[in-house]
């Protein structure tokens, strides 16, 4: 099993202490992966993902009558004749850290908002190695009260956000369905218990109407460190237009930040291809040919012939990219002609051609541009 030994400095070995802790208190978690005997497992090494959940509260039945009156319960609301249930499902902190020789520590900051709750809650433990997992469950703690002497900086976190991949640049075409991504980081830590209220993490998109999309139980903080995290939250269809998307998460001293970023989204039906340029132009000895698409996850066939001003061909690149989950695409080239001699300086064309296959089936199109070679 996957057992908690140490919070802080008070042990947990032969103890039946219940540690309170305070909202933004910083603690680091001591912990072991023990054999059926209760030994050290010295063997073990992996990870080990903790959650950490608030006290158990109480829930309200809903207000269906055919349903309480089959479990011959009657609804006062606000009395102590009320119907509820008690629920264990709010998380103060997911995480991970690694496991070495059988032991792990993990360090987080507590986020404000815990429910203040004179009950014990409960920290689980999920360890998994090369050839054994392992499991655990500790409820010798509470979370109460406030540190009044917890420093906070007064800056919601840092924020990155991109669609598809992180080589998006604001502006530019997406798919229809993208992926949005979001890298978040605080030296406190993020809010990401979804019980504060308001203190959601959620996304934006100013389509017509807006829509709203809360991203809080998608939030996976990073290995080994509590203050940064990210979210990948595939998106809903988003019609063809121009769009803004804004991102607001909290720190855990619930400070806030926004991002907004800019994007297009062109019918996957039509291959569409812009921002074409190659870099370094001038160019020496060597450039890359650079374009945008919309065609992420399709493969792209790219023919690129290069001509002097007077139109004599002097080369061809030839490309079948797979890996197409940017929305850029890039081929190298290094300055020479088909037979493999170095071009000399001057100003050339070159006509870029690219192929897909839509949902309707395969596309091409082509755009025309203009090189400078400087020896």
């Amino acid at each position: 099993p996957a057992k908690i030994t140490k919070i802080n400095n008070v042990s947990f070995i032969d103890s039946d202490t219940v540690l309170t802790i305070k909202a933004l208190d910083k603690i680091t978690l001591h912990g072991s992966v023990n054999n059926n005997d209760s030994t050290l497992n010295s063997s073990f090494n992996g990870i080990v993902f903790v959650n950490i959940l608030d006290a158990k509260r109480s829930v309200l039945l809903p207000q269906t009558l055919s349903w309480i009156a089959e479990r011959g319960c009657y609804l006062y609301r606000n009395t102590d004749r009320e119907c509820s249930y008690e629920v264990e499902n709010n998380s103060l902190f997911k995480g991970s850290t690694t496991v070495e020789n059988g032991k792990f520590t993990l360090t987080l900051v507590v986020p404000k908002d815990i429910s203040f709750n004179p009950n014990q809650a409960r920290i689980v433990l999920y360890a998994s190695g090369e050839n054994e997992t392992a499991g655990g469950s500790f409820t010798n703690i509470r979370f109460n009260g406030i540190n009044e002497n917890a420093i906070n900086d007064g800056k919601g976190p840092e924020l990155n956000v991109f669609l598809n991949s992180e080589t998006f640049f604001n502006g530019d075409l997406s798919t229809n369905k993208p992926k949005l991504i979001v890298e978040l980081a605080d030296s406190s830590g993020i809010n990401a218990t979804g019980t504060g209220i308001g203190h959601e993490i959620t996304a934006t998109i100013d389509t017509n109407p807006n829509r709203t999309m809360f991203l809080t139980e998608f939030y996976e903080s990073a290995l080994n460190d509590f203050s940064k995290g990210r979210i990948e939250y595939p998106m809903e269809e988003v019609p063809e237009g121009n769009y803004s998307l804004k991102v607001r998460a909290w720190d855990v001293h619930n400070n806030p930040s926004e991002e907004t970023i800019f994007f297009e989204v062109a019918e996957s039906n039509k291959l569409v291809i812009d921002k074409i340029y190659n870099y370094p132009n001038p160019m020496n000895n060597f450039t890359n040919f650079t374009f945008e698409h919309n065609q992420q996850g399709n493969a792209l066939e790219v023919d690129i012939k290069i001509y002097t001003l007077s139109g004599r061909p002097v080369h061809q690149l030839q490309e079948y990219i797979t890996n197409t989950s940017s929305s850029y695409a890039s081929i190298p080239w290094n300055g020479r002609d088909r037979d493999n001699d170095r071009l000399g300086n001057g100003t050339y064309i070159y006509v870029l051609r690219v192929t897909a296959n839509t949902p309707e089936g395969k596309k091409t199109t082509k755009k025309i541009e203009k090189l400078i070679i400087i020896r």
